[in-house]
C-alpha cells in the first residue's frame, strides 16, 4: 500500500516537472514575443485597408453669366481687360496743362526773320473764344536774337471805311509771351519787340482788339533786332 502511495506522488511529480518545462520553453520562444499591437510574432495579422483617395479641392461653382477667368487674370478683372500700369497714374504736383490763349487761330502758314506778309481775317476762318478771328503764324526763334514784329491793318470789311484794329500775342506751347494792341493812340498797328530765351517754334497770331467780329486786311512785318521805333 505504501508502495503504490509513493509511486502515484512520483508521477505527479514528473507530470508537473514537464509542463513547467513547456511554459518556459514557450515563454522563451523568440516567435511568441508580442509585436507593438499586442499580438504574438506568431500570430496571423490583419491586413491593413487601404486608405480611400482624398477628392482634390473643387473650385467655387461660377456665377451664372460671369465670363471665366482667364490665366494670369487678377482675380475680379473682365476677360479682355488691360492692367492698370502704375506708370500711368498722374503724377502729385504736376503742373495742369496750359490752354491755348483765347483758343486756336487759322493756320496761316510759315514766317521768317526779315519776311513781309499778307493776310486778312474772313469770316470763314477760326472763331476765338472772344468771338474774334485769328491767323496763327510758326516762326522758328533762336535764343538771345532779339526780334521785332510789326502788324499793320488794313481797310476793314466789318466796318467799311475804317482801318482794322488788329492786335499780336507771341505764343510759346500755349502761353503767351507778350501782346500788343496800338502802338500809339492815332497809330492802331501793333508791335512786339521780343528776345526768346529758347530756341523754339513759336506763334505769332493776328486777331482783333476787342470782343466780336471783326475782318479786314493786314501785313505782317518781322526784322531782326529790337526796333522800338517800328511802325
Amino acid at each position: 500500500m505504501k508502495r503504490t502511495l509513493a509511486l502515484s506522488l512520483c508521477l505527479v511529480a514528473l507530470a508537473a516537472t514537464g509542463c513547467n518545462r513547456r511554459r518556459n520553453n514557450r515563454d522563451n520562444d523568440p516567435n511568441n514575443a508580442p509585436n507593438a499591437a499586442g499580438q504574438p510574432l506568431g500570430a496571423p495579422t490583419t491586413p491593413e485597408q487601404p486608405m480611400a483617395p482624398q477628392a482634390a479641392p473643387q473650385a467655387a461653382p461660377q456665377a451664372a453669366g460671369q465670363p471665366a477667368a482667364q490665366p494670369g487674370m487678377a482675380p475680379g478683372m473682365m476677360p479682355g481687360a488691360q492692367p492698370t500700369d502704375p506708370t500711368q497714374a498722374a503724377q502729385p504736383g504736376a503742373p495742369p496743362a496750359q490752354p491755348t490763349n483765347m483758343g486756336q487761330g487759322a493756320p496761316a502758314g510759315m514766317l521768317q526773320v526779315g519776311s513781309n506778309e499778307s493776310g486778312s481775317l474772313d469770316t470763314t476762318d477760326t472763331h476765338l473764344q472772344d468771338g474774334s478771328v485769328g491767323d496763327d503764324y510758326q516762326i522758328m526763334l533762336t535764343a538771345g536774337q532779339p526780334v521785332t514784329f510789326v502788324i499793320r491793318g488794313g481797310p476793314s470789311t466789318s466796318s467799311p471805311g475804317e482801318v482794322l484794329d488788329t492786335y499780336a500775342l507771341l505764343i510759346l506751347n500755349g502761353a503767351t509771351l507778350q501782346e500788343h494792341d496800338d502802338i500809339s493812340p492815332e497809330n492802331r498797328n501793333s508791335r512786339i519787340v521780343y528776345t526768346p530765351t529758347t530756341t523754339a517754334m513759336h506763334t505769332l497770331r493776328v486777331t482783333t482788339y476787342g470782343n466780336g467780329l471783326k475782318t479786314g486786311a493786314y501785313s505782317v512785318a518781322v526784322t531782326p533786332g529790337a526796333d522800338m521805333n517800328a511802325q
